[in-house]
Formats: C-alpha cells, sequence, structure tokens
C-alpha cells in the first residue's frame, strides 16, 4: 500500500525512503480494511515496482468470513 509520489520526489526517486512510514498510504489500507469487515469487497491497488508507481488495474479482493465455534 504505496501511497502516490508526487512529482518532486518522483525526480528525486534515489533519496525517496520506500522504508520510511511515510511513503505508505495508512488511510487507503485501513478504509479498506474496514469494507472487508463489514463484508464487501475492496480493489486491491497494485504496485509496480519497475515504475515506482500504482498500476491503472486494481485487484478484486473479497471479504474471507471467519466462523467461530460457540
Amino acid at each position: 500500500y504505496y501511497r502516490v509520489i508526487t512529482k518532486e520526489e518522483r525526480e528525486n526517486l534515489s533519496n525517496f525512503n520506500f522504508d520510511h512510514p511515510s511513503s505508505f498510504d495508512f488511510d487507503l489500507l485501513l478504509e479498506q480494511l474496514r469494507q472487508l469487515l463489514n463484508g464487501n469487497n475492496i480493489e486491491m491497488p497494485i504496485y509496480d515496482f519497475v515504475t515506482s508507481s500504482r498500476k491503472t488495474e486494481t485487484e478484486t479482493i473479497k471479504p474471507c468470513l471467519l466462523y467461530t465455534s460457540d
């Protein structure tokens, strides 16, 4: 869940720290986790490591139903 990088960051990509927490899109991750927990499908972004950006395509992820024994 890497965030979309800015034009300035792309111009200095060699200095961009992909391991730093600010490089992640936590808002989208949290939103999509909530959608899955509510039983909804999500469109998960696909990241292209060659271009260091998200692809236009996404992957549909369906929620997993968890059963507990009571």
